[in-house]
């Protein structure tokens, strides 16, 4: 996030009367970051940095709605048998693993 908010403020000082105001509007820290295709997951940063409330509501992967979608990631996961698989999400977080050893003498 670190390059995102050197860019963010080379944008913010390129734009007349952003940087005048005390406390950035919502939207023009969203139309920013959109224009500087900033994930919404760090939007969400940006927002609060500013003072302002979150935008993009956060679900957590261990949640009922995704169940299916865990199912799916399993069942891909275990076609990969007997080697092993991982699934990572977008943060590089290991989500789902079907790791399995066996020997053979």
């Amino acid at each position: 996030m670190r390059g995102h908010g050197d860019t963010l403020h080379l944008a913010l000082r390129s734009v007349p009367g952003t940087l005048e105001s005390a406390q950035p509007s919502r939207e023009r820290v969203l139309r920013l970051s959109r224009y500087l295709e900033i994930p919404p997951r760090e939007q969400n940063l940006l927002l609060l940095s500013a003072g302002l409330a979150p935008y993009f509501h956060e679900t957590p992967v261990g949640d009922q709605r995704f169940e299916s979608a865990g199912l799916i990631i399993d069942l891909i996961l275990g076609s990969h048998e007997p080697y092993r698989a991982i699934a990572i999400d977008q943060c590089g977080v290991a989500g789902s693993q079907r790791v399995r050893f066996t020997r053979h003498f």
